[in-house]
């Protein structure tokens, strides 16, 4: 297949069954930002299905925790747990119960059980949707989504979150911080630095940004709750987002 230039046309890269295949990482904090926000499931379980029923496409999505990962992670901490991997492995169960409740919505377009292992899990080449969880301690569903995008060939992962767009600082801190449409891997990494903190807020985990650099994956960061973004990047449309390659 012949690739477009634009930075938003073209990035799958592998066909099964004569479907196209799109993974997405699907961050916490749309599933759960304080509550389960059952709207915006509704909304984006139906874009998907969309897409799916109408225009023959596939999708591998891989959710985080949010709020709830954070909470029982809190209750550790105070507790006096002090082990990271502990810490880890209670996130990648709230990654695991979201998924299950997302893989529950889109009922027969994913017939399969939740991909826990994204090594060695089936790809489940047949079925409309896979849902997949955490896996392992020391990086977050990032890297997971990374994984399954290397399996399939697919050369780009959408990473739907709150944030819009891959800042030069934290405008919450400084206000002559400025959005970024594109950039390499290097300078986000200059921004994120290169460690694994479990709770971390990043546009992306720093672990998973150092593989998508060494096996040369596209991540494009996109608003998620907005399903015209959401629509517009799966149709390789332009839209507001980062893209780092």
């Amino acid at each position: 297949m012949m690739k477009s230039n634009h930075p938003y046309a073209g990035w799958w890269s592998r066909k099964v069954k004569d479907k196209r295949v799109f993974v997405l990482s699907l961050g916490g904090s749309l599933i759960v930002p304080k509550d389960v926000d059952t709207e915006f499931l509704y909304a984006f379980v139906s874009c998907v299905r969309r897409f799916v029923r109408k225009e023959n496409m596939r999708f591998v999505i891989v959710t985080g925790g949010g709020s709830i990962a954070r909470t029982y992670q809190q209750a550790y901490r105070r507790s006096r747990g002090n082990q990271r991997a502990e810490e880890d492995w209670i996130g990648i169960a709230a990654t695991q119960l979201n998924a299950q409740l997302l893989k529950s919505l889109f009922e027969d377009d994913c017939p399969y059980p939740i991909i826990t292992n994204p090594q060695d899990d089936p790809l489940y080449d047949d079925a409309p949707v896979v849902v997949s969880g955490g896996w392992k301690p020391g990086c977050s569903t990032d890297y997971d989504a990374l994984i399954l995008a290397e399996r399939y060939h697919v050369d780009t992962v959408l990473n739907f979150s709150n944030i819009r767009q891959v800042y030069t600082a934290d405008p919450a801190k400084d206000p002559n911080a400025k959005p970024l449409s594109r950039m390499t891997w290097q300078e986000f990494l200059a921004i994120t630095g290169r460690k694994w903190k479990p709770g971390s807020h990043f546009p992306l985990d720093p672990i998973a940004a150092q593989y998508a650099a060494s096996v040369h994956i596209r991540v494009i960061i996109a608003h998620g709750g907005d399903m015209d973004i959401v629509s517009a990047l799966i149709r390789g449309e332009p839209c507001t987002g980062t893209t780092i390659e």
